[in-house]
């Protein structure tokens, strides 16, 4: 009997941490256990000191070279540091929290990647994918049956969130496609996923997928046969499913609502607006260093500004904006000059996730924008 080989099964672990990493989010055991909500009984806390526990023990091979993480330790020790003058003690440690739990997630994350190598762990990544998003797409389907309309979401990750995270199932699935091989899965997997980021009703989601289907074909260089074969059979199946199926009649009068209706023709934007102006007058009060980590909170604005870079600015002044671009700056930098030697569907993902977030969440919500930017950072260096 054939067993697999230590590097194989170890890069496949990884990228399974790196998966749940990815969906864990904030959710805590209270919401299915009557208990008080507190830091144990968070599954990402518990998943980042296995992963912390795992990285920190000796092994015998060395990590591959890789260039310093600067630009994420300069990032988290910035805003970091930026507790010490932010108008609200208690807001700004529980944001401290977040990035603490982050940094220390995807420092490890980074050490055993160099250590199970940094291709094994990309392709691992997508066959994972493939089977823990895929898992989800099915949970999403059968909600929508039996729920028969609204807004879909799975296990309180809510739309914007599963929008995404179907979006990331969709550009990989794509991916596949591209590469090839006599598999349905692949074309199946697409044709699902375009159909529940439609059915979350997440225009941040579906704008997201399209900047990641696009950044997949460009980095690709456009294959404009295999493009063609995977865009007309989707789209065949979506027709299909619309024509002849409660739930593809429910995505598209969602679609017509929430996309032509909401936003082209009442340009309803879900408050981002006023969250942008208010972000806009802090930043021209505090424009240097900002008003502190959960600044924006603590102001009485909102929770956060959903966009990652008036984040950086309203929490740390245009000091934060430049060190999240220096985080992120290799990464972009490899996109732009379209890299061979990075792998497309993390790029694309990459994208996927910056587009995301210009319209939703916080730096935690857009820990996918660190997790694959460290990705491709190892890829390109």
């Amino acid at each position: 009997m054939n067993t697999p080989r230590p590097r194989l099964a170890g890069s496949t672990a990884l990228a399974v941490a790196m998966a749940l990493f990815l969906l864990s989010g904030r959710w805590n055991l209270n919401r299915v256990l009557s208990m008080d909500a507190s830091a144990f009984t968070a599954p990402r806390v518990w998943l980042v000191m296995a992963i912390g526990f795992v990285a920190l023990i000796p092994v015998s091979r060395r990590t591959r070279p890789a260039l310093p993480a600067v630009g994420l330790l300069t990032f988290f020790g910035y805003f970091l540091m930026s507790t010490m003058w932010a108008p609200d003690d208690a807001l700004a440690v529980l944001k401290a929290s977040d990035l603490l739990v982050m940094a220390l997630g995807l420092l490890c994350l980074r050490r055993l990647t160099l250590l199970a190598g940094v291709r094994p762990t990309t392709e691992a990544m997508w066959r994972v994918v493939a089977v823990l998003f895929g898992a989800f797409a099915a949970l999403g389907l059968v909600s929508s049956i039996l729920s028969g309309g609204g807004r879909l979401s799975v296990l309180g990750g809510g739309p914007n969130v599963y929008g995404r995270n179907m979006g990331l199932l969709l550009v990989v699935c794509f991916g596949a496609v591209l590469d090839g091989g006599k598999r349905a899965w692949p074309l199946l997997g697409l044709t699902i996923a375009a159909l529940l980021v439609i059915l979350s009703g997440s225009r941040g989601a579906l704008a997201g997928t399209v900047v990641g289907v696009s950044g997949l074909l460009f980095m690709r260089r456009v294959q404009v046969g295999r493009t063609a074969i995977a865009l007309v059979g989707s789209s065949l199946a979506l027709a299909a499913i619309v024509r002849w199926s409660s739930v593809g009649r429910t995505a598209l009068e969602g679609f017509q609502h929430r996309v032509v209706v909401l936003t082209f023709q009442q340009s309803y934007d879900s408050g981002r607006g006023s969250l942008r102006d208010s972000a806009l007058e802090m930043i021209e009060r505090s424009p240097w260093f900002g008003d502190g980590l959960n600044g924006f909170r603590a102001r009485g604005h909102g929770v956060y500004p959903h966009n990652l870079e008036l984040e950086a600015l309203t929490d740390g002044g245009f000091v934060g904006l430049f060190v999240l671009l220096l985080a992120l700056a290799v990464p972009i930098v490899a996109i732009a000059v379209r890299s061979r030697r990075v792998d497309p569907t993390t790029a694309a993902v990459f994208l996927l996730h910056l587009a995301s977030a210009q319209v939703s969440g916080d730096f935690y919500d857009s820990r996918g924008v660190f997790l694959f930017g460290m990705l491709l950072t190892l890829q390109f260096t």
